[in-house]
């Protein structure tokens, strides 16, 4: 079988997608994997809002 790739759209999309190609899906169905990645993408961009914009200080 072909392996389908992507260019995600974005941070989160992309940090979702490399989420789930480390996950075990052999017993999941379609279903749940759509499921899946919409929560963990939902969970990272909540993450990603709740992080102040701007760069961390660094330095002396």
């Amino acid at each position: 079988m072909n392996e389908v790739r992507f260019y995600p759209s974005n941070k989160a999309e992309a940090l979702a997608y490399l989420y789930m190609e480390k996950q075990d899906l052999s017993d999941k169905t379609p279903e749940d994997i759509v499921d899946m990645y919409n929560e963990v993408y939902d969970r990272i961009v909540r993450k990603m809002n709740a992080i102040p914009s701007g760069r961390p200080k660094t330095g002396f």
